[in-house]
């Protein structure tokens, strides 16, 4: 089991996601509803988007973590990740960053490298492959610094 850790930094290998030609700063997140003890949390990768102002999560995953969609607080509308513009809603949600094996599948639950971060996410009407981590919550939480030339980056909670 990995330990819990608060200030030390934690480095990651870029992966290529299965329908792309570039390397991407890819991490598994165990993703649960803090409001809803019956539900079961599950994995699911994050992109660290550096060029996100919020974090993205596709809609897909509301029903699976118990949230109804348009019950969710502060509806809007999202453009910039395909075409045209998408209907969101903002949940609650309880992220927990997982090691990354060497062969980049899934991590396992219990190996949490940073203790779990409750935060309001936004659930985008659009199915994405991965959590888009954005600057205003995910990043404001976390020092993130690429090592391109080894092909890794690091975060740090803050």
């Amino acid at each position: 089991m990995t330990k819990f850790m608060c200030s030390e930094p934690v480095d990651f290998p870029y992966f290529r996601p299965r329908s792309g030609t570039v390397k991407r700063p890819l991490l598994w997140l165990y993703i649960e509803n803090p409001h809803d003890e019956n539900n079961q949390g599950f994995r699911y990768p994050g992109l660290i988007d550096t060029g996100a102002d919020r974090s993205m999560v596709p809609y897909t995953l509301f029903k699976e973590l118990g949230h109804d969609f348009e019950a969710g607080h502060s509806p809007s509308q999202a453009g910039g990740i395909g075409k045209g513009t998408m209907r969101t809603y903002t949940h609650s949600a309880r992220i927990t960053v997982l090691a990354t094996p060497k062969d980049g599948k899934a991590g396992r639950t219990e190996d949490a490298v940073f203790f779990p971060i409750d935060m309001d996410l936004v659930f985008v009407e659009q199915s994405l492959p991965f959590i888009l981590l954005g600057q205003k919550d995910f990043q404001q939480l976390f020092h993130y610094q690429q090592i391109r030339a080894e092909w890794k980056f690091s975060l740090r909670r803050i």
